[in-house]
């Protein structure tokens, strides 16, 4: 139906008393704060998703009864960064990296990349042998060679050279004391 979000009447004709989810989306902050508001005075149970340009608009859009806020400058950004830092990784995971990610932190798990530095006491060890160095922390899902091709299958006995990635899934800040000075640190966050 066609209306003005913004006025609770066009809430009401969308039947937001029964709805189970709303989404607030506008580009201005100060409507989707409105919006929100509006609608959870209408439907306490009503699960809200509001969008926020400004960061300081995530608490206020929180103080009007949303259950989630988007910042799409932050994803973007934050995108943007490990597309510079973890650039195997994002090409390993594609558009879904930022998704995957949160989802995976509330486990208290993250999808990372381990740059092997050029010198490294891991160059001739496979990946198998380096998942076991790292007792359960972390799980092998990607091998990005020097040349940057990647792995996605069948690399666990591949021996490991200088200036590959390995790509992981592992344990928040776990990594192994054995291993921590033979990667870039900067990409285990």
């Amino acid at each position: 139906m066609k209306g003005n979000a913004t006025e609770e009447e066009t809430l009401q004709r969308a039947h937001v008393e029964r709805a189970t989810v709303l989404a607030t989306v506008l580009p201005q902050d100060t409507l989707n704060v409105f919006i929100t508001l509006t609608a959870r005075n209408l439907n306490r149970h009503l699960r809200i998703i509001a969008r926020g340009e400004q960061p300081s608009t995530e608490k206020k859009l929180l103080q009007a009864g949303a259950d989630e806020v988007v910042l799409p400058a932050t994803i973007g950004g934050t995108r943007i960064a490990h597309s510079i830092t973890r650039p195997a990784t994002m090409k390993f995971l594609g558009d879904n990296r930022g998704l995957i990610s949160d989802e995976l932190l509330q486990l208290g798990v993250e999808i990372d990349e381990l740059r092997l530095h050029r010198h490294t006491h891991l160059a001739g060890k496979t990946i198998r042998d380096l998942q076991n160095m790292s007792a359960g922390n972390l799980l092998a899902i990607g091998l990005r060679r020097g040349d940057g091709s990647i792995l996605r299958s069948d690399f666990m006995d591949k021996v490991i050279e200088p200036g590959d990635s390995v790509i992981i899934i592992g344990r928040v800040n776990a990594l192994p004391a054995e291993l921590s000075g033979e990667v870039d640190r900067e990409a285990f966050v």
